[in-house]
């Protein structure tokens, strides 16, 4: 299991997790925070094959259910793609139903 210790936030990253309506400390704290959390192995990245994208299905402190896409980079450091709001599958599935 890769453990993610740190996020390499950029400007353009930030932006878009905002158009969900997420701040990054919102899902650091469902990150680093929820015992619960579960990753999954999603795809290869398609701008480098070598490189790999994952989910994480984790919650905030305040009960916001957080789906955040990520490419690993190595040394626990997670270049984000994407973040928003779980689907109601993906809670059932955070729920382990």
């Amino acid at each position: 299991m890769m453990l993610i210790k740190s996020i390499r936030w950029t400007v353009d990253r930030e932006a878009h997790i905002a158009r969900h309506n997420l701040l990054p400390d919102e899902v650091e704290e469902a990150i680093f925070s929820d015992q619960q959390g579960k990753t999954f192995f999603v795809s290869q990245a398609r701008r480098n094959k070598e490189e790999k994208v994952y989910a994480y299905l984790g919650r905030t402190g305040g009960g916001r259910y957080i789906k955040f896409i990520y490419i690993y980079e190595g040394y626990g450091v997670a270049f984000p793609v994407m973040a928003l709001d779980m689907s109601k599958t993906e809670r059932r599935i955070y729920h382990g139903k």
